[in-house]
C-alpha cells in the first residue's frame, strides 16, 4: 500500500512540475504592457511618481457607461 502512495505521489508532482514549466513559458511570451497602468495606484503616489492630474486622468480606465459620449454619434 506504501508503494502505490508514492507512485501516486509521483505523478501529481510530475503534474504539477509540468503545469508549472508550462505556466512559466507562457508567462515569459507574454508581451510587456504598452501603456502605463495608472489605475492601480491612488493619486498621491502618482503624484509623488511626477504624474500631472491630465496624465492620471488620460491613463484611467474609463467604462463606457461613465461617460456621456456614444461612439457610434
Amino acid at each position: 500500500m506504501t508503494d502505490m502512495t508514492l507512485l501516486g505521489d509521483r505523478y501529481f508532482l510530475a503534474i504539477k512540475a509540468l503545469k508549472n514549466r508550462l505556466h512559466a513559458c507562457a508567462a515569459w511570451f507574454k508581451p510587456a504592457p504598452k501603456t502605463l497602468h495608472v489605475g492601480r495606484i491612488n493619486d498621491h503616489l502618482a503624484r509623488d511618481i511626477g504624474l500631472s492630474q491630465a496624465e492620471i486622468a488620460r491613463h484611467r480606465l474609463t467604462l463606457p457607461s461613465q461617460t456621456h459620449h456614444h461612439p457610434r454619434g
